[in-house]
């Protein structure tokens, strides 16, 4: 290890279930990154590569950049820092970006990518000349998002290291032969890396366009299910783009446990003195919205459909509105709602191991719970003894 690093050694065994700098130990990957002094967190959602990780990540994007080159990429550099205007222009200024202001009040945007600023120095370097195209430059720098429950260690962070190319074409056939091209290039970068990948039909989202994929390795940590049976290769998160909607309460004994019955999972909760103490992964504020939502699904006088509006409106925040229902969230009612709600999930698996998780007649099963992340209405369709109009 002293070719490696004299200064930074692998760590000793992470016992089950610990946690280092508030950061939860949610996949093997991440254990064995942290076990094997390649990571340390430096924050939730923050890590800090260590130089064995760097020395990899080196090698990665050197593989990267000649296949990309190979194709014509041309590498560029743009700033982190983008100009928030510029996002206001495109209307994709979101609550998921992470912003900033300097001493004068102007605002910018950490950038999780770059067409906009890509978009304003092609205009800034004048007019382009048909002769000059087509263009391909990329880019490999570390990206920023305000990833509300960063998890996985580096999968799903707040910071992260990506490589986006950007083209400018005479007309649409060339976009397209460009886009192909790339295409070729990435399927032979996993090659040489020995991945089975799957090029997946996706939605193109809010970067827009006519056509667009993703590429998915299976894994045990994953979030999404790609059918790859019969040859047809699609997202499931580009199917569920747009989910049907449909009361719950007429679905018999199936029940949709939501986010604050599984927030205990990644919390803890005990009796102080008499009193509920939580402790929540991102702080008082998320406990508090945990008690909040907890208040909604206790309250009678709501119709399901209602609850699940309020519980879904309440997750887009960052930090709830403590204004809201202090009576019941702000009192001992809430603590007791919600420690009961950690009981609940505790009683359907401990450590539960996915969110959301689906649990039919009071007892978990895997085969369902599969089902239900790709299509829950089907289950219940099948399952529910009095069937929702939708089916």
């Amino acid at each position: 290890m002293k070719f490696v690093s004299q200064l930074l050694q692998p760590l000793l065994t992470i016992p089950k279930n610990a946690k280092i700098k508030n950061t939860e130990i949610t996949c093997k990957s991440q254990k064995l990154l942290l076990e094997c002094g390649l990571i340390r967190p430096t924050a939730s959602g923050l890590f800090a590569l260590l130089p064995l990780a760097l020395r990899a990540v080196d090698k990665l994007e050197a593989l990267v950049r000649h296949r990309i080159e190979e194709v014509g990429g041309q590498r560029l550099s743009l700033p982190a820092l983008t100009a928030a205007n510029l996002w206001e222009k495109t209307g994709r200024m979101s609550e998921e970006l992470l912003k900033v202001q300097d001493r004068t009040g102007r605002s910018f945007v950490l950038a999780p990518t770059h067409e906009e600023a890509i978009a304003d120095l092609l205009a800034d370097v004048g007019p382009l000349s048909y002769k000059q195209l087509p263009l391909l430059v990329y880019q490999i720098s570390d990206k920023f998002r305000d990833e509300l429950r960063p998890k996985h260690g580096v999968l799903r962070a707040r910071s992260f290291r990506m490589l986006d190319a950007y083209g400018a074409h005479a007309s649409h056939e060339h976009a397209v032969t460009t886009y192909h091209r790339v295409t070729d290039a990435y399927q032979k970068l996993f090659k040489d890396l020995h991945l089975k990948v799957y090029r997946v039909a996706a939605e193109c989202g809010d970067m827009g366009g006519s056509e667009s994929h993703e590429w998915q390795l299976p894994a045990p940590a994953g979030e999404d299910r790609v059918p790859t049976d019969g040859g047809s290769v699609s997202s499931v998160e580009a199917a569920l783009e747009t989910p049907p909607r449909f009361e719950l309460r007429a679905s018999g004994r199936v029940q949709l446990l939501t986010w604050p019955e599984l927030m205990m999972a990644l919390a803890g909760h005990d009796k102080v003195n008499g009193k509920w103490q939580f402790t929540c992964q991102h702080g008082a504020d998320e406990c508090y919205g945990n008690k909040l939502q907890s208040c909604i699904l206790k309250d009678r006088g709501l119709l399901d459909t209602d609850k699940m509006e309020l519980v879904i409106c309440l997750m887009t925040q960052a930090n709830p509105d403590k204004s809201l229902d202090t009576r019941c969230a702000g009192g001992d009612q809430g603590d007791t709602l919600l420690a009961s709600n950690g009981d609940k999930t505790d009683g359907v698996q401990r450590p539960l191991a996915f969110v959301p998780t689906v649990v039919v007649n009071e007892r978990f099963d895997q085969a369902i719970q599969d089902e239900a992340v790709t299509n829950l209405k089907a289950v219940i369709c099948r399952l529910a003894p009095t069937k929702p109009a939708v089916c």
